[in-house]
C-alpha cells in the first residue's frame, strides 16, 4: 500500500470514529433525535465499507 493511500485510509479511520464518537453522545440523550437511528447505521455502514476497502488494499499489498 502506498503510503498515500496508507494516509487516505488513517484519516477516513479518524473522521470514522469521530462520528462514532458524536453519533454515540447523541443516542446517549434522553430524548435522542428522530433522525439519529438511521444516521448512525449509515455511518455504520460507511465504516464497514471503508473496513472492506482497507482489507482489499492489504490484500493486494501481499500479493504484490
Amino acid at each position: 500500500m502506498t503510503p498515500a493511500i496508507s494516509l487516505a485510509i488513517q484519516e477516513l479511520n479518524e473522521v470514522l470514529a469521530e462520528s462514532n464518537a458524536w453519533m454515540q453522545a447523541i443516542n446517549d440523550q434522553e430524548q435522542p433525535p428522530v433522525w439519529a437511528f438511521p444516521v448512525a447505521r449509515m455511518v455504520e455502514r460507511i465504516d464497514a465499507k471503508a473496513q472492506a476497502v482497507e482489507e482489499l488494499l492489504r490484500r493486494e499489498q501481499v500479493l504484490a
